[in-house]
């Protein structure tokens, strides 16, 4: 009885921190995925509203992902346009973010690895199951208020991670938001979603196969 109630204690426990190690995962290899902006630099015909060839807008988007990956706080000065005092702060909010979503997933990958290992030691392979289900509708949760309405969810989700407005960004004193169009965000949301439903099917088909 006891032995019973400890497994599924570690079954839930587990299912729980890698459903949620995914889905951070899956936020920051959104940013993190060159190839979604530079099919939408065609897609969206982000040149044009930029006023700027692709060359440029690359090298600007890969400053970015830079600027992000950074962990040591520094100024951001995109290269050819200009940035205000608030574009640059809200930048930097957004780059201390990323860093502690990083952190929060490496401090998941510490506490999951052994209780991964301890389950599939033991053959107790349900933990991927529910994984798969808590994964699936949380996603679905999350992801539905954007799917919906994206222009309003969007800005909501700015007003409740973000402490001040200077996420609001005035194309003539940042023109970076002009690279950066909320089309371009909404399939970020796509692919977070992609990437999570990939995970809900694999995990589910490994543990069927496993536990055959």
């Amino acid at each position: 009885m006891k032995n019973s109630i400890k497994n599924n204690i570690i079954c839930i426990t587990t299912a729980l921190l890698l459903s949620v190690a995914v889905i951070t995962a899956s936020i920051e290899s959104a940013f993190a995925f060159k190839g979604l902006y530079y099919f939408d630099i065609k897609h969206l015909n982000i040149t044009k509203s930029a006023n700027m060839d692709s060359v440029k807008i690359k090298n600007i988007y890969d400053y970015v992902i830079c600027y992000f990956r950074n962990t040591k706080k520094g100024n951001f000065n995109p290269p050819y346009i200009s940035s205000s005092k608030n574009g640059k702060i809200h930048f930097n909010d957004v780059r201390l973010l990323l860093n502690k979503l990083n952190t929060f997933l490496l401090i998941l990958l510490i506490f999951i690895t052994p209780l991964i290992i301890l389950n599939i030691k033991n053959k107790k392979y349900r933990f991927l199951k529910l994984s798969s289900i808590i994964t699936f509708f949380s996603t679905i949760l999350i992801s539905m208020p954007f799917l919906i309405n994206f222009n309003k969810s969007f800005d909501a989700a700015h007003r409740l991670i973000f402490h001040n407005d200077y996420w609001l960004l005035d194309p003539d004193k940042d023109p970076i938001i002009n690279i950066f169009p909320e089309t371009f965000f909404f399939h970020c949301i796509i692919f977070i979603i992609s990437i999570n439903m990939i995970f809900c099917i694999a995990s589910g088909a490994i543990y069927h196969k496993l536990k055959t």
